[in-house]
C-alpha cells in the first residue's frame, strides 16, 4: 500500500450544543463546552491511519497549549508529524462549531497558523516518491497547488477536497486525479444548483470538463455519486443514527484515500469511503468519532444501503 500525505489544517474544535441555530441577534444557551482536536485536514489524516494507512501530515500549529495538544493526538494516533510546524508567531486554528439536536452543525473558523503553510514547507516536507497526496481548503491553495505539482511530477494520485468553497485555480486542477466536494460545494465550483441525485451528476460533469479528473458530489443521506464526464455512479448512503456529522465528509475522504490505495475499484472505493463517513456521523467530536479499521469491516459486512 502506498503512502499518504496530507496538506491540510490542524484546529482544536470547540463545540457547544444548542436547542437551534441562533437567528441574527439571538442569545441561545447552549450545554457544556467541549474541546476536541481537529481540522479538515488532521482529520483525514487520523482517519487514514485508524484505517491502516501509511501517513504524514503537513500543517502547522501555534506554540500554544492547544498547539502541542493537537500535535501530541496525531501522533498518538501513527500520523508522522516530522512535517507539522511550530509557529511561534500565530495561534493554532480555531473552530467554533454549534451542533443542533439532528446533528446538524454550523461552524465559524479562525484559521490561525493554518495559513502560514507556504510553499518552502511543502517542498521540505512533503515526502518523495509515488504515493497519493490529499488536499483540503483551510491552508492557503498556494500550499496545495506546489504539493499536487510534486505528485504530478512524482507519478502519485492526488485527491482534492475542495472545501470550503474556495476559488479552485486552474493549475491546480491540471494536476488533481480526483476532486471531492459536497452539496453545497459543488453548487459554488458548478454554478449547477445541487439539489439531489440528478443535478449532483449533473455538476459533478461540468466539474470535470476543467481536466482530466474524476469528480465525487457527497450528498449526506443521499448517498455519493461520481463521474469522470462520460459515465456516472450513484452510490446509496448507509443507514445510521445520527449524532454529529462534523467529521463525517473528512472520515469519507480519508477512507477514500485508503481504498485508492489498496487499490479497490471505483464501487468498492465508494462503499468503504461512505460506511467509514456514516460511522462518523454516528458519535460526538471530530477525531474521536473516527472509526478504525475493524468497525468499517464489520459495518460493511453487517449492513445496508438505503
Amino acid at each position: 500500500m502506498n503512502p499518504i500525505s496530507v496538506v491540510g489544517s490542524i484546529n482544536i474544535d470547540l463545540v457547544l450544543n444548542v436547542p437551534h441555530f441562533p437567528e441574527s441577534g439571538e442569545t441561545v444557551a447552549g450545554g457544556d463546552l467541549q474541546i476536541f482536536p481537529g481540522g479538515k485536514g488532521a482529520n483525514q489524516a487520523v482517519a487514514a491511519a485508524r484505517l491502516g494507512a501509511d501517513v504524514t501530515m503537513i500543517g502547522r500549529v501555534g506554540d500554544d497549549d492547544f498547539g502541542h495538544q493537537c500535535l501530541d493526538t496525531l501522533s498518538n494516533e501513527g500520523v508522522d508529524t516530522s512535517g507539522v510546524l511550530i509557529d511561534s508567531e500565530t495561534p493554532t486554528g480555531i473552530a467554533q462549531i454549534l451542533l443542533d439536536p439532528d446533528g446538524h452543525n454550523q461552524i465559524a473558523l479562525s484559521p490561525g497558523a493554518n495559513f502560514k503553510v507556504d510553499a518552502e514547507q511543502i517542498r521540505n516536507h512533503l515526502p518523495e516518491g509515488p504515493g497519493l497526496v490529499g488536499g483540503v481548503f483551510e491552508v492557503p491553495t498556494l500550499a496545495i497547488d506546489i504539493a499536487f505539482q510534486i505528485a504530478a511530477n512524482s507519478k502519485s494520485t492526488s485527491v482534492l477536497n475542495a472545501a470550503p468553497p474556495l476559488h479552485i485555480p486552474a493549475s491546480l486542477l491540471a494536476n488533481t486525479n480526483i476532486l471531492v466536494v459536497n452539496e453545497t460545494e459543488a453548487t459554488t465550483h458548478s454554478g449547477i444548483e445541487v439539489k439531489g441525485v440528478d443535478t449532483a451528476i449533473e455538476a459533478a460533469k461540468r466539474l470535470c470538463e476543467s481536466g482530466q479528473l474524476s469528480t465525487i458530489v457527497t450528498l449526506g443521506d443521499k448517498g455519493a455519486i461520481i463521474s469522470d464526464g462520460n459515465t456516472q455512479e450513484h452510490h446509496p448512503a448507509f443507514k445510521v443514527r445520527v449524532t454529529d456529522t462534523t467529521a463525517a465528509g473528512d472520515t469519507f475522504c480519508g477512507a477514500l484515500m485508503v481504498a485508492i490505495t489498496e487499490g479497490m475499484n471505483t464501487t468498492e472505493s465508494l462503499r468503504f469511503a461512505s460506511a467509514a463517513g456514516a460511522l462518523a456521523a454516528t458519535k460526538m467530536g471530530a477525531q474521536t468519532s473516527l472509526p478504525n479499521r475493524s468497525e468499517v469491516d464489520e459495518f460493511l459486512s453487517t449492513s445496508e444501503q438505503s
